[in-house]
């Protein structure tokens, strides 16, 4: 669900409620790798300036802050070849479910007569850790960096109101 205000002509703000996946590979044991993906909800609220190219195609840059809330998790041994995922119970002493950080990313955007179609790259720096680093064998730092590409439909409220007009 994305939300864009912009009361000027370079400058505005996109707010968003997302569900999304966040996971990882990493070694287990000599021969096996550990995946685990987790489903989050997430807040982004960025700060952003564009730039009209032409007639209605867009380009933008924005930067802002996120907090997200880990809903469920799944997690997964490769030892057959495949990965065979389970649920996954975070553990209360170790594992933390809400993460927040800094966002930043640009894409650009089509103007239609029924809607905006917009393309984003983004990248998100998590400043909490995932694990607690004071729990057994975890690492000293679990920050989440995540890359994502995200295609958006958009709708303009604001022409409702002039067609009542």
């Amino acid at each position: 669900l994305v939300m864009k205000y912009y009361d000027n002509k370079w400058v505005g703000f996109q707010g968003e409620l997302n569900l999304t996946q966040r996971g990882y590979n990493k070694p287990f044991n000599d021969s096996c790798k550990l995946r685990q993906v987790s489903n989050y909800v997430e807040l982004p609220i960025i700060f952003q300036l564009h730039l009209n190219l032409t007639g209605g195609l867009y380009v933008h840059a924005g930067a802002g802050c996120y907090a997200a809330y880990m809903l469920s998790a799944k997690q997964g041994v490769d030892t057959t070849g495949s990965f065979v995922m389970k649920n996954y119970s975070p553990n209360i002493l170790r594992d933390s479910r809400f993460d927040y950080g800094l966002i930043g990313g640009g894409g650009i955007s089509y103007e239609f007569n029924w809607g905006v179609i917009q393309l984003e790259v983004r990248v998100q720096y998590g400043f909490a850790d995932l694990y607690k680093y004071n729990y057994t064998d975890a690492p000293q730092q679990s920050k989440a960096v995540v890359q994502n590409i995200n295609i958006s439909y958009l709708y303009n409220f604001d022409k409702l109101k002039k067609n009542k007009k």
